[in-house]
């Protein structure tokens, strides 16, 4: 494995000084895997309040269902023992792939779809200027300008999942968790992404 990461620019990663139980993080921060029958959580290092951002993520093993892929504001209630709270906004891998927003089915007839464990990537795109979040589901677009929960002030990319078999890989751009087979750059030359990073938006990186 290889890391673009330098002394110069560093890539988001996932947080293991978070304060959050039943978590376990392996390759470079970018994995979260955790405890049977326990929810577990990840946020980033790098969190934002203007710009636009974009990373991926492969839901792997378990239970397709049991995911939850979004952004929270730091002001967000923790979330020991739940999996959805105020201040959060998220991609919810189950029913046939819904919106949840602060804890709530925001279309409960609208469904997006799921991605299937091992093999699809979610892509999220964060527009902090006008936010608004996007997702995307191999490079296509699932759900586009979604109105953020509030507050979103300062804003991290965050993972809830349940379940032992449950794995979330993190790829922004530096350290991908998973098998990167064609490789996109960012506007700038930033990131290694397996699809194309959307118009004007950026790897979440120091740079």
């Amino acid at each position: 494995n290889q890391s673009t990461d330098t002394c110069t620019n560093n890539f988001a990663t996932l947080n293991p000084l978070a304060p959050y139980s039943n978590t376990t993080y392996s390759e470079g921060n970018c994995i979260a895997s955790g405890a049977a029958n326990a929810w577990q959580l990840a946020t980033g290092t790098i969190g934002v309040s203007q710009g636009k951002w974009y990373w991926e993520v492969l839901l792997s093993g378990g239970t397709a269902g049991n995911y939850h892929t979004g952004v929270r504001d730091e002001s967000a209630d923790d979330y020991t023992g739940n999996h959805n709270q105020n201040g959060t906004t998220t991609f919810y891998n189950g029913d046939g792939g819904e919106v949840f927003k602060g804890g709530v089915d925001v279309f409960t007839t609208a469904d997006y779809g799921t991605m299937n464990a091992s093999s699809d990537i979610l892509g999220v795109a964060l527009n902090m200027d006008d936010k608004q979040i996007s997702f995307y589901k191999n490079g296509s677009a699932i759900v586009s300008n979604f109105a953020l929960h509030t507050p979103c002030n300062l804003v991290f990319p965050v993972t809830a999942q349940y379940g032992s078999s449950q794995v979330s890989k993190y790829n922004f751009g530096g350290s991908p968790s998973f098998t990167i087979s064609s490789g996109n750059a960012d506007a700038n030359g930033y990131g290694n992404f397996e699809y194309s990073v959307p118009s004007g938006y950026y790897s979440l990186c120091t740079k």
